[in-house]
C-alpha cells in the first residue's frame, strides 16, 4: 500500500512517521511538505492513497488534491482539516473522497488505510476493474453529505445549524419531509416543518438521506426519470427495512443499506453503462472510499444474493434489506432464500407490502394536499 501523507509542518509528519514506523504497518509510506513536492511525488509514482493537510503556504490542499483528481483519479483522496478552517475545507469538498479532523488519531488513520488495501485487493478482479475504469474518475461524496459531517465534528454544533442546511435545498429538505412523514416515522399528526423531521428521523437517517437526495439530485440529471424512480424506490425500500427491523438494534443499519442499495445502478446509469448487473459491487466500492461501515458496505455488496452471507449476526440485516430493495422495486426476491426462511418468509413479505401501500397512499395524499 502506497500512502503519500502531505503536511508543511516537519514536526507533524515526523511524529507521523515515527508512530507509524513503531506500529510497524507494512506500507509504503513517502512524506512531503509542500503540494509541489507531493505532485512530483506523483508524477514518480502515483500513489493509492494521498491525506493532505488543508492550510498550506502557495499550493494549499483543496488545489493539490484538485490536481490529483484530474491526473491521478485512481487515488483515494483525504483532506485532513482543524475545526477552525470551516471555509477552507469546503472548497476541499468536492475533490476529496474522504475529511478527517485534527488530530487524527493513529486507529483512524490505520482503518482508512487497510480499508483501502482491502478495496486494491478486490481490484484484482479484471472485470470489477473494468466496470469501474469507465467512471472517468472515482466519484466524491457529495458536497451536503460532506458539509453535514465536517459539521457533526464541530464542537458545539446544534441541530439548528442541521436545518438550515437542509432547508437550503428545497429538494432535499422536501425529501425529509416524506420520509418523516411515512407510515413508519409519523405519529398522530404530520410533519410540516424540517427542524421536527430531523428530531424524528435521527441524525444517522438524516446523514444517509442527504447523502442519497445529494446523489440523484445532479443538475445534469434533474429530469432524468430512470433516476427519479430510483431514488423513490430508495427511500421507500429504507421505510419499508425500518419495519421490518422495528424494535431491534439493527434498524438504523438496515435502513441506510436499503437507501443505499441501488448506487451502483444509478451511477452505472449516469455513465451510460449497458449492463447493470453487478450495480452491487461497483456500489459497495463506492462506499468503502468514501468510509463506510464494512458491515453496510457488505450489505450493500450482498443484497441480491442473500443466500450467501454465513454470518449469523448478519442474517437479520441482509433479510430485511434484499426484502425491502426488492419490494421497492416490484422485482422477484430470491426464491431459493425465500425457501430457506420457511413460513416466515411470507409474513415478511406480506409485512413489506403492507408497509408499501402505506407509504405510497400517504405520499397520495401529500400530493393531493
Amino acid at each position: 500500500m502506497d500512502v503519500l501523507f502531505v503536511d508543511d509542518e516537519e514536526l507533524i509528519l515526523k511524529g507521523v512517521q515515527r508512530t507509524i514506523g513503531l506500529a510497524g504497518f507494512d506500507w509504503n509510506v513517502r512524506y512531503a511538505t509542500s503540494g509541489r513536492q507531493a505532485i512530483a511525488f506523483c508524477e514518480a509514482a502515483a500513489p493509492d492513497i494521498i491525506i493532505s493537510d488543508m492550510r498550506m503556504p502557495g499550493m494549499d490542499g483543496a488545489r493539490l488534491l484538485k490536481q490529483v483528481q484530474q491526473r491521478w483519479p485512481s487515488t483515494l483522496r483525504v483532506i485532513l482539516s482543524g475545526h477552525a478552517d470551516e471555509e477552507m475545507t469546503i472548497r476541499a469538498l468536492d475533490v476529496a473522497h474522504q475529511y478527517l479532523t485534527k488530530p487524527c488519531d493513529l486507529s483512524t488513520l490505520e482503518t482508512l488505510i487497510e480499508h483501502c488495501a482491502e478495496d486494491r485487493q478486490r481490484q484484482d478482479d479484471a472485470s470489477l476493474v473494468a466496470l469501474v475504469g469507465q467512471f472517468d474518475r472515482l466519484p466524491v461524496a457529495p458536497r451536503s453529505y460532506l458539509q453535514l459531517q465536517a459539521l457533526l465534528t464541530t464542537p458545539g454544533y446544534d441541530l439548528g445549524q442541521v436545518t438550515a442546511l437542509i432547508e437550503h435545498d428545497v429538494a432535499l429538505a422536501a425529501n425529509v419531509l416524506r420520509l418523516a412523514n411515512s407510515a413508519y416515522f409519523r405519529a398522530n399528526a404530520p410533519i410540516s416543518d424540517v427542524h421536527t423531521a430531523v428530531v424524528r428521523l435521527g441524525l444517522s437517517t438524516i446523514r444517509t438521506l442527504i447523502l442519497i437526495c445529494d446523489l440523484y439530485s445532479d443538475d445534469a440529471y434533474r429530469d432524468d426519470p430512470v433516476l427519479a424512480r430510483l431514488r423513490g424506490c430508495a427511500i421507500e425500500a429504507s421505510i419499508i427495512a425500518a419495519t421490518l427491523m422495528h424494535g431491534t438494534p439493527g434498524r438504523d443499519v438496515a435502513m441506510t443499506a436499503a437507501l443505499l442499495a441501488d448506487i451502483g445502478r444509478m451511477l452505472m446509469h449516469r455513465y451510460r453503462m449497458s449492463t447493470t448487473d453487478r450495480h452491487a459491487e461497483v456500489g459497495a466500492y463506492l462506499l468503502s472510499t468514501w468510509g463506510m461501515p464494512d458491515s453496510l458496505v457488505d450489505l450493500v455488496r450482498q443484497h441480491h444474493s442473500p443466500r450467501w452471507v454465513d454470518d449469523a449476526a448478519m442474517r437479520e440485516l441482509i433479510t430485511a434489506t434484499h426484502i425491502a430493495v426488492c419490494v421497492a422495486n416490484a422485482e422477484a426476491c430470491d426464491s431459493g432464500y425465500l425457501l430457506q426462511l420457511g413460513n416466515r418468509a411470507d409474513a415478511l413479505l406480506g409485512l413489506a407490502r403492507q408497509c408499501l401501500a402505506q407509504t405510497t397512499a400517504i405520499d397520495g395524499e401529500r400530493d393531493r394536499g
